[in-house]
Parts: structure tokens; C-alpha cells; sequence
């Protein structure tokens, strides 16, 4: 062989391994990604499926529309804390200051909304596909997911060979629990994004753990806590297993690590908590009732039905049950499914071994305490995200599916530890392998790409072309209820109510409150079992949507020819074309 082609070879092969490798590798994992994205989002991207998925986009629209933080869904409860607060009860049915949601989700995703301008008329007397505003949710939080894997590649990188790093990127990428969520438009890509984030801080931390530079990642990690913390409330909670973490190995800077990452999270989450507690007298607003929903005494939402705030034979023992219902669900079913492969298992033996990297052994502690922090705190916030049919095991509401991440690098390490050990010398051979292992690991994505399709919409209950339709029987200052109204409130964009759990609740908000000019009853409610309806806490709606109005019933006149599952009731007629 020539001197020559000895030099293009080393040439080439520096190319390769150095900082062109690196880059080649990253342009075709994004690549690769932007493909699965939009095939992925082909299939399955049928429109928004959940409560959190609308109440985001409604409140980033209403913030586009110059309206500000204030939500067109108005839950009974917020309206008895605003009476409390002293506001008029009437003007907190039309322009409600939403006291739910953390504030900054909403804020980048009314940008996205701002830039493209997405057409929210669904066309009469045509095929209805895709409400477009749904669409660019969609690609917003499918956006995130794809940046988070990057920042997961960098940090892993750093700490791991590069067989490892482009193995746990491969899962990252094929896990369809995080496609599930991110096509649900919900904040958890967002979280997801800033958690890599943390890891990639707590990476670099460790590298420079000895020198100043080390202060300015603990800053970074502690912007990102507290950046999340304003996306979604209870992410803020994994700043005790951060500070936990820098204490015990932060050397001698380690108070100042720690004060710096407390002082940066309270710099960033006091000014919206002293918003809270101005508007509610709550720090985080409803949010701070998390842990009595979905108790036996408050049970689904029936919390935010209410029209008072009573807490009446409400007391630890209801907490207690709650915390153990959901600690058994998880470690039952959750923890066990946790990216829907079998990787867990990998990672917890991954964990007990000795690594020659000091950061990968440091790096397991922050995965062992945020777990810990998790199994410990999670359960008494966690409630089950209701009218999503895409969003098992990861959404927003599940801080365990974070440490996937963390569950996919330990696992990849100890797959190639095992590999190693077999002293295999064919680079075929353990190419053959990794791919086994990450297809073997990745079937529930490749299952989910095959046929057969999904449904075209996310029928039941949610029908855009419907819900606008009922809206636009609505006057100006006109409010109505409904059994799913963050649907109403996003595709109708009008003030809706939340229905209460009685029919005197009804009457009471009705006339000391607004008058209520329509309720919308869909399949969430119509289609509930008989003795649910009969004998639970509907009971006082029974006879309506049996259809059998009573006589002295606020509204009488029901919309004929809306089916089975939908029934609209209202004071008047109005789908005449003269509007009644």
C-alpha cells in the first residue's frame, strides 16, 4: 500500500473519530429522528386527547389573543375561591384568571401560535381530519422531545464509550411511551427536555468538581429546576434530590453549591407563587389541593366540581389510603412498564457494578435519590390524567417517567459489560447485538407503527366539528356547563363550566352566580354505566339525561338529532336559522 493511500486512511479515520465523527453521528440521528417524528405523527397524530393537552393550547391561545393568563374553564371551586377573595362571581364566569396551571408552557407555545397563525374555523359540509391549531401543538412538544434526546447523546458522551452513547440515544429515540406523550402536546417533552438538561449540568459538574467552573453548572441545573417548575408545579420537586446530591458531593464548595441552587429556584418561582397567593391566598393556586383529589372522599375531579370549599370529614386517613393506592399501582404496573421495554431490569443490575468512569458512579446516586424523593412524595400528588387515551405510563403528571433516560444509559451499560465478557472480537458480531437489543427494546414503537390505524379523530367524546357547532349557539356574554369543558373552552372558545356533581349545585351557581344559558352533555357522562348514573354521585342528573326533563327545570328545550351519546339542553331554541 502506498505512502499515499496510508495517509488518506489516517486522514479519513481522523475525520471519523474526532469532532467530524461526532457531528456526522449527531446529523443523522437528527435525521433519522425528523423521519420517525413525522411518521410517527402521521399515523398517530389524530388531534389533542386530553384535559392538560387543551387546557394548555386554550390558554396559549387566549394569551396570543391578547387576553392574558385567564382561561375560558371555569371550574365551581375557582369560582368560590374568587368569591372568597372578594371578586364579582360574574365576571369570574367570563374572564377567569387561571389559578390551575403553572404559566410558562402556555407562554412558549402562544409563540409557536403567534408565528404561524393556525386557522381555528372548522369548514361546514366537509370531511373533517385535523383541527390545525392541534396540529402545531403537536409539532411543538414532538419539537422538544427531539432536543431532549440530543442533550441526553451530549451527556452521555461525556461518561460512557461511544457505543453506549449512540445505544441509549437509539432507545431514547424509539421509545414510544415519550412519542405517546409528545404527540398528546402535554408539557411532558418539555420536562423531559429540561430533566436532560439537569443531567447534562450534573455531568459537567462532576468533571469540574474541584474548580470554580463547577458552581456555574449547578447554576444551570437549578435554572432548569426552576424553569420546569413554572412549566409544570410539581417538577419543582426535584430540587431536594439536586441539593441532596451537590452536598454530598459538591467537595468544599458544597453550601455554596447548595445555597446557589436554592437561591436560583426561589429567584425564579417567588414571583408566580406571591401571583398565587395574591389572587388565591394559595401558593400554587388549585394546584395546591393536589394531594385531596382523587381521595375516597374526593374522588376523580369531584373536588373542582364543588361549589364551595368545604373539606367536611376530609383527614389524614383519606391521604394515607391515597399514598398507598398509588404507591402499589406503581410499583405494581408503572415502575415495571417504565419505557415499555424490559430495560428496568438491566438498569437495576447496571446499578450494583463498579464503573472505571468516577461520574457514571456519582451519576447513579442523583438517580437513586430522585427515585427515592419520587416514591416517597409522588403518590400523595399523583392522580390519574383523565380523557386521554394516548398517555399511559409517560405525561406530565408521572415525574417517574423522567428517569428513563437514566434507566436506558444504565441499562445500555451493563447489556455491553455482559457483551464484553463473552471477548467477542467481530465488530459485526456486536453490531448484530447492539441492534438486537435495541429492536428487542424498542417493539412496542415498531408494533405501534404497523397497521392497524388508529381511528381518523379522538372519537369518544371528543368531535371539533361539534363542540363548535354547540359554541356558536352561544351569544356574546352567554356562559354554559358541560362534562368535558377544556374542550369546549379550546375548540368553542366560549366560557364554559364545569358541570357540578348535583343538579342544586347547578341551581345554586345559576342563580347567585351567571345564569346558565346551556349544558352540553357528551359520551364522557352519557356513557357511563347505569348504576352509576342511577345510584352515584349523578343520581340528581338521572332524570335529564334519561332525557325526561322535569317541568321546572331551568332549561327546557333540548337540541333534537344529536345521538344517543350528546345531549344539548337550553333556555331557548337556537340552531333555527334565524337563531330562535
Amino acid at each position: 500500500m502506498s505512502i499515499g493511500s496510508i495517509r488518506l486512511q489516517t486522514f479519513v479515520h481522523s475525520l471519523i473519530a474526532g469532532r467530524f465523527g461526532v457531528a456526522l453521528q449527531i446529523a443523522f440521528a437528527i435525521a433519522a429522528s425528523l423521519g420517525l417524528l413525522l411518521l410517527y405523527h402521521t399515523i398517530h397524530f389524530k388531534g389533542l386527547d386530553s384535559e392538560e393537552s387543551m387546557e394548555m393550547a386554550h390558554l396559549a391561545r387566549q394569551i396570543n389573543d391578547g387576553q392574558g393568563f385567564t382561561t375560558l374553564h371555569i371550574r365551581p371551586v375557582s369560582i368560590a375561591i374568587f368569591q372568597q377573595r372578594g371578586f364579582d362571581p360574574r365576571q369570574a364566569t367570563q374572564r377567569q384568571p387561571e389559578i390551575q396551571h403553572a404559566p410558562l408552557y402556555p407562554q412558549l407555545l402562544a409563540l409557536v401560535f403567534k408565528a404561524v397563525r393556525p386557522s381555528t374555523a372548522i369548514a361546514t359540509g366537509q370531511t373533517f381530519t385535523l383541527y390545525k391549531p392541534d396540529v402545531w401543538a403537536g409539532f411543538f412538544a414532538e419539537g422538544w422531545l427531539l432536543l431532549a434526546a440530543l442533550v441526553f447523546f451530549l451527556a452521555v458522551r461525556r461518561v460512557a464509550d461511544p457505543r453506549v452513547a449512540l445505544v441509549s440515544l437509539a432507545l431514547f429515540v424509539f421509545c414510544n411511551p415519550f412519542w405517546r406523550a409528545a404527540i398528546a402536546a402535554t408539557p411532558f417533552a418539555f420536562l423531559l427536555f429540561l430533566f436532560c438538561v439537569i443531567l447534562y449540568a450534573m455531568v459537567r459538574f462532576h468533571e469540574l468538581s474541584e474548580r470554580w467552573w463547577s458552581v456555574f453548572w449547578v447554576g444551570a441545573a437549578a435554572a432548569a429546576v426552576g424553569v420546569g417548575f413554572l412549566a409544570k408545579y410539581r417538577f419543582g420537586l426535584l430540587l431536594i434530590p439536586l441539593v441532596t446530591h451537590v452536598l454530598i458531593f459538591g467537595g468544599r464548595r458544597r453550601l455554596l453549591h447548595a445555597a446557589l441552587a436554592f437561591a436560583i429556584v426561589a429567584a425564579l418561582a417567588t414571583p408566580w407563587v406571591l401571583r398565587n397567593q395574591r389572587l388565591t391566598g394559595l401558593p400554587l393556586g388549585l394546584a395546591t389541593y393536589a394531594p385531596i383529589e382523587h381521595t375516597d372522599l374526593f374522588p376523580e375531579k369531584s373536588f373542582e366540581k364543588q361549589s364551595s370549599l368545604k373539606l367536611e370529614g376530609f383527614g389524614y386517613k383519606q391521604v394515607q389510603r391515597k399514598w398507598l393506592a398509588n404507591a402499589r399501582a406503581f410499583f405494581e404496573t408503572e415502575i415495571k412498564s417504565l419505557g415499555d421495554n424490559y430495560l428496568i431490569f438491566f438498569a437495576i443490575a447496571g446499578l450494583f457494578l463498579g464503573f472505571k468512569s468516577p461520574v457514571l458512579q456519582r451519576l447513579r446516586w442523583f438517580l437513586l435519590l430522585c427515585a427515592g424523593w419520587m416514591a416517597l412524595l409522588v403518590p400523595f400528588i399523583w392522580n390519574p390524567e383523565t380523557g386521554s387515551v394516548t398517555q399511559a405510563g409517560a405525561h406530565s403528571g408521572n415525574l417517574y417517567a423522567l428517569l428513563i433516560p437514566l434507566i436506558f444509559l444504565y441499562g445500555t451499560v451493563f447489556f455491553f459489560i455482559l457483551y464484553d465478557r463473552l471477548e467477542i472480537s467481530s465488530r459485526f458480531v456486536m453490531l448484530l447485538a447492539a441492534a438486537f437489543f435495541v429492536m428487542i427494546n424498542s417493539l412496542a414503537l415498531i408494533f405501534a407503527l404497523l397497521p392497524p390505524r388508529p381511528p381518523p379523530y379522538r372519537f369518544p367524546p371528543y368531535y371539533p366539528p361539534l363542540i363548535q357547532t354547540v359554541a356558536r349557539w352561544m351569544g356574546p356574554g352567554e356562559v354554559m356547563m358541560s362534562d368535558m369543558p377544556w374542550a369546549v373552552a379550546w375548540y368553542g372558545n366560549t366560557p364554559c363550566i364545569d358541570l357540578p356533581k348535583s343538579v342544586p349545585q347547578y341551581l345554586e351557581i345559576n342563580d347567585y352566580v351567571h345564569k346558565i344559558s346551556a349544558i352540553y352533555f357528551t359520551p364522557v357522562t352519557m356513557n357511563r354505566p347505569f348504576g352509576e348514573i342511577v345510584g352515584g354521585e349523578l343520581s340528581t342528573w338521572a332524570p335529564i339525561l334519561f332525557r325526561q326533563v322535569p317541568e321546572n327545570f331551568p332549561l327546557r328545550a333540548p337540541v333534537p338529532n344529536l345521538g344517543r351519546e350528546f345531549l344539548f339542553i337550553t333556555d331557548r331554541v337556537r340552531w333555527a336559522p334565524d337563531g330562535g
